[in-house]
């Protein structure tokens, strides 16, 4: 008996073996029994090594023969050594064998145990059968290796053959398709489009041509099928046509990709194309005032209506007016761009006159050109024909490319305008430059809407904004094109081209633009009725079909199939294999497959070929893989292999399969880059960043003993920026800042866009004071001014740290601290840097927790109003009251008002709040008039929000209707800046509550604008003086300047001025002294309960008497 490693040893050697063998055992009954055969063997006896195992000698040869091949066999045993016998002896299958050679097979104690005969053929027509039987074993083996799945149709186009299938799907596919046209089993719509999809390729095949790449739909089970199908037509050796044999892949899940991907697509369309029809209906709601404005300035400017009097004003008119038409022009270029982009640019086509243009375009630039010391010239023929085009629109793009050209060339260069047809005939303008040129880097991204050619450049020249990308657009839309070539410091040239159907001739009468081929239809979606059909009965096909199968086959399949000896080199490459590889048909044959393979695989493929051969392990046999192939070109690129191994004429021998992935790869790039970083500056998003952040302090964590530094940063003012200078600006200065965050931090630092224009970086530093001067470097670095379209930009960066220095810290606390620590920089007044502290994070938990318990307060009777009296400045007596509120919380005590309002007003509750207060100071004067106390006028804070969230006036009219005369007991106050927030309703709102006699106090004047044009409009009663003006009075002199300017100020008003934090006898004897009518502060009284504001009312009363 044989043991396993014998098995496995003579198995190898079976199947290297070209010719028929097989191996025996002598087994019990004094018997030899079939242990194993190789494919030849199988072939010629049309029995398989498993079928054969175990069997007698009786399984393989006809009757009576066995017992010539026993006496051969006992022979060797006997003798233990090799045996030949010339005599003809018969198969089972009745074909003749030459011979036989018979060779012992001995275990490790030297005894025979197995036996392994190699037979020899009789006849070549015998031989050349077995080499087609082993030529259909390659085939199956393509076939089951293969992602495609092959097929045959008859004459009448029903499936009557379909291969193994790699993906699993071999019965599904035969069930579905054998015995049926693919047009019976393929869904079909009842449109007429889909008819003639059909019918067309139906005629196709009735005329018997090729097709590839057609693709069609079936339902398998309860699922759509997406396939695509290659198929070539066949004919007998008479030529008559027998049907068609072609390859078939499943596309369900690329079609669904490619769904999906035109979903998006169309989405992001969509999104552009109502961005786009905004803005180009916003035309006239942007020209019109700009153009009134353009106008009234040229009036100015020109002293149409007689001398303005001043000089200045025209210089200002002038200023105004270049200023108004610049903005127009690029108000006109970004809504050119909208409607280009929404499909409603028109173009408005005629003849037009090329040399004209060029003059025309030549006498616009001229002056700017002599200006810089630059030469133009026209180098076009003398007759040049004429254009069916939009003559505006050529003039634009040609006065565009000659400006940028004038721009970016040095003086004393030259600039040259030429006509000239192509080789083909495509009529082109090209501007040729001697100027700077362009890098091929940027070069690549020139025609991308506002991309400079260079950030030095553009600081220096203007850069090119939209001119180009419009440009662009607009030849486009013309049917022609315009591209840019480029040496740097040795200039540019743009050119313009023309397809050649818009040249006109003398013989042009009329004219009418080509219209466009319909699209092809698209796959037919309606299933047809299935019918149940026999399956014809399989037919062996002769040595000239199998042949021709093959060819066919190989020329229809998507993959590459490569052949290849056990030495590695290839023995036959397909045609689609020699393509993929970049190389000529057959150019391939007889080189090593090392040449198709990059680095380190190339250099040890000899070793791993070597090594298969002597192990019989390989991980890539059987199976299908994604890996890299080297071009012809030296190109790396993508491919998916399988790899199978075949008994070859010298030994073993594989095929492989080779399918170029490269779009596939693509796609699944493009795909994780979108899914990883922030399309706008390229870096990680917010989640990338955060996986990537947790996967750097989990894997590495500072091993030399380091510290890592985490970074937020948000720009202050932001929305400004995309409001006066335009989204596109916007998105320049968040570019910019990313670039500025990878110059600026240490090669290896994540960093990432995690909001709007909100960023964050993590690095790694030394210590606390490497950390510390890092900050420092980075916010000066993101804080100079950015450059874009000419247009200098301010920066100002509020930036908050947070040291990561425990391992096991979540990204996510330590995010939330670097925020914080940022959020009370913007606090503070912003463009700073912050690091976190743990007191920080006690001062959050603060604020939360009273933000969570303003609304509550009202509810649980926590706020109280207490009352200060404003007095006479000369007199001393009560003119006015004003109400504060005061937070005592039941667990943390008194809650200073300078903390709970801002709180209030971040979260709305300021109104209720306020609407509290308004309700409690009504109801205190009606009890201070109860108690026969005359009240005076009580003035209550009130917040900008409230004239925006709130209407006070229909609030106090109500009040009004019940108390006639209690409105005039009450006042407002509000600040300055709560009064700009939102002008218009603040000023209409306090107007309204003034004819319902409701007076108005602006608070806090002189830390805001302290602008006489919006006091004007304000109409308020009085004005009341900062705190901060009073402190330090009388022994400053600067105060007391600011004090007599804003006290003048108001005299000349009319209005009374109130002023705030008086504490000693000498601020008051100087306010008195300048003129202030009205004091308030600890001098006169502090903050007190309504009982003793009651009291206090009653004494000025008897002191007036």
């Amino acid at each position: 008996m044989l043991d396993p490693n014998q098995r496995k040893l003579t198995q190898d050697i079976l199947d290297w073996l070209d010719r028929p063998a097989f191996t025996v055992e002598y087994g019990p009954g004094d018997d030899y029994r079939y242990v194993s055969c190789n494919t030849a063997y199988a072939a010629l006896t049309e029995m398989n090594a498993e079928a054969l195992a175990g069997q007698g000698l009786s399984a393989g040869f006809a009757l009576g023969e066995a017992a010539k091949v026993r006496d051969l066999l006992d022979q060797t045993r006997r003798e233990g050594r090799r045996q030949i016998g010339n005599t003809l002896i018969r198969w089972a299958n009745g074909w003749l064998c030459q011979g036989l050679t018979v060779a012992p097979l001995n275990d490790n104690n030297g005894r025979v145990n197995g036996l392994m005969v190699i037979a020899e053929a009789s006849t070549p027509e015998r031989m050349h059968q077995v080499a087609l039987q082993v030529a259909e074993y390659k085939l199956r083996d393509f076939a089951e290796l293969a992602s495609d799945w092959f097929w045959e149709t008859d004459a009448d186009h029903r499936f009557t053959w379909i291969s193994e299938s790699s993906g699993g799907q071999t019965t599904a596919l035969r069930n579905l398709f054998l015995g049926r046209c693919r047009w019976e089993v393929a869904i079909q719509g009842d449109n007429e489009s889909d008819t003639l999809f059909w019918e067309e390729h139906r005629r196709q095949l009735d005329r018997h041509e090729p097709f590839r790449g057609f693709r069609y739909c079936s339902i398998m089970g309860d699922t759509e099928l997406w396939i695509e199908i290659n198929g070539k037509p066949v004919s007998d050796a008479n030529g008559r046509f027998m049907g068609y044999r072609g390859s078939g892949r499943d596309i369900t899940e690329q079609y669904r990709q490619q769904r999906r991907i035109e979903s998006a697509l169309r989405q992001a369309e969509e999104a552009s194309r109502a961005k786009s029809q905004f803005l180009a209906n916003m035309s006239h709601e942007l020209r019109t005032p700009l153009n009134a404005i353009i106008g009234f300035s040229e009036i100015i400017r020109d002293q149409m209506f007689g001398s303005v009097g001043v000089p200045r004003y025209v210089d200002y008119a002038r200023d105004i007016n270049g200023s108004g038409t610049h903005l127009l022009a690029l108000i006109g270029d970004i809504l050119d761009m909208s409607r280009i982009e929404a499909g409603y640019y028109a173009l408005d086509e005629k003849a037009v006159d090329l040399s004209t243009v060029i003059q025309s375009a030549l006498t616009m630039v001229r002056p700017q050109a002599e200006r810089g010391g630059i030469t133009l010239r026209n180098l076009s023929p003398d007759t040049l024909p004429q254009l069916r085009a939009d003559e505006r629109v050529v003039k634009q793009v040609l006065i565009n490319l000659l400006g940028n050209a004038v721009k970016f060339t040095p003086s004393s260069g030259t600039i040259d305008v030429v006509f000239r047809q192509l080789p083909d005939g495509t009529p082109s303008l090209t501007v040729i430059d001697t100027g700077i040129g362009i890098t091929p880097e940027r070069l690549e991204h020139i025609f991308e809407p506002f991309q400079l050619a260079k950030a030095e450049v553009a600081r220096q020249h203007g850069g090119t904004g939209l001119g180009l990308s419009i440009s662009k657009r607009l030849m486009e839309l013309h049917g022609g094109s315009l591209s840019l070539s480029s040496t740097v410091d040795s200039g540019t040239q743009a050119q313009m081209t023309f397809p050649n159907w818009r040249l006109l001739s003398d013989a042009d009468q009329e004219w009418t633009p080509p219209v466009a081929p319909e699209p092809a239809a698209p796959a037919p979606m309606q299933a047809a009725p299935q019918r149940k059909m026999e399956q014809p009965a399989p037919r062996q096909p002769d040595s000239t079909e199998l042949g021709e199968t093959l060819r066919t086959l190989l020329a229809t399949m998507n993959e590459g199939v490569l052949t290849i000896d056990g030495q590695g080199i290839i023995v036959n490459a397909s045609d689609t294999c020699a393509t993929i590889f970049g190389y000529a048909a057959g150019e391939l044959n007889g080189q090593n497959v090392k040449t198709l393979m990059p680095e380190p695989f190339r250099s040890g493929h000899d070793s791993y070929v070597r090594n298969y051969l002597t192990t019989k392990r390989a991980k890539i046999l059987g199976l299908g893989r994604d890996t890299l192939g080297r071009k012809k070109s030296g190109e790396i690129f993508p491919i998916h292999i399988s790899v199978g191994e075949y008994a070859g004429e010298d030994g073993p021998a594989f095929i492989g399969l080779i399918r170029d992935i490269s779009d596939r790869r693509d796609v699944e790039l493009r795909a994780e880059f979108a899914s990883r970083n922030d399309p706008l500056t390229g870096i990680l998003n917010r989640a990338s960043f955060i996986a990537e952040t947790e996967r750097m302090l989990g894997a590495q964590h500072r091993l030399d003993g380091g510290l890592w530094v985490l970074f937020n940063l948000d720009m202050d003012g932001f929305r400004d920026i995309n409001e006066g200078f335009g989204y596109h600006i916007g998105d320049s200065v968040l570019r910019s800042i990313a670039e500025r965050l990878g110059e600026v931090l240490p090669r290896e630092a994540l960093i990432g866009r995690i909001a709007a224009d909100q960023f964050s970086a993590l690095a790694g530093v030394n210590d606390l004071n490497h950390a510390l001067n890092l900050a420092q470097t980075v916010h000066a670095h993101l804080t100079k001014p950015v450059t874009a379209e000419g247009r200098v930009v301010p920066l100002k960066v509020s930036m908050g740290a947070a040291i990561v220095d425990d391992p096991s810290e979540k990204i996510g606390d330590a995010l939330a601290k670097a925020e914080l620590a940022m959020k009370l920089v913007r606090a503070a007044g912003g463009d700073s840097t912050r690091f976190y502290s743990p007191e920080m994070t006690r001062a959050a938990e603060r604020r939360l927790r009273l933000t969570m318990n303003l609304d509550a307060a009202i509810e649980n009777n926590e706020f109280h109003v207490v009352y200060q009296p404003v007095v006479e400045t000369s007199t001393g007596a009560i003119c006015a009251i004003e109400a504060l509120l005061r937070w005592k919380h039941p667990d943390l005590g008194a809650i200073s008002p300078a903390e709970f309002i801002p709180l209030a007003e971040e979260t709305g509750s300021i109104v209720q709040i306020t609407r509290w207060v308004f309700a409690n100071v009504a109801e205190q004067i009606r009890s201070w008039r109860r108690n026969g106390i005359e009240p005076r006028r009580v003035f209550v804070n009130v917040s900008g929000q409230q004239f925006i969230r709130d209407d006070l006036p229909a609030y106090f009219r109500k009040m009004a209707e019940e108390e006639t005369d209690l409105v005039h007991f009450i006042g407002i106050e509000i600040t300055e800046q709560a009064a700009i927030q939102n002008m218009e309703a603040t000023v209409q709102a306090i107007r309204d509550l003034a004819e319902i006699g409701i007076d108005a106090a602006l608070d806090d004047f002189g830390t805001g604008y302290s602008s006489l044009s919006y006091i004007q409009r304000l109409p308020i009663r009085k004005i009341k003086l900062d705190r901060a003006f009073i402190a330090d009075l009388p022994g400053n002199d600067r105060d007391i300047a600011l004090v007599r300017a804003m006290i003048g100020m108001a005299n000349g008003l009319d209005l009374p001025v109130v002023a705030e934090g008086v504490e000693t006898a000498a601020q008051r004897d100087f306010l008195r002294g300048v003129g202030c009518s009205e004091l308030q502060g600890y001098l006169i009284s502090r903050p007190v309960p309504p009982d003793e504001m009651g009291e206090l009312l009653r004494q000025s009363d008897r002191r007036r008497r």
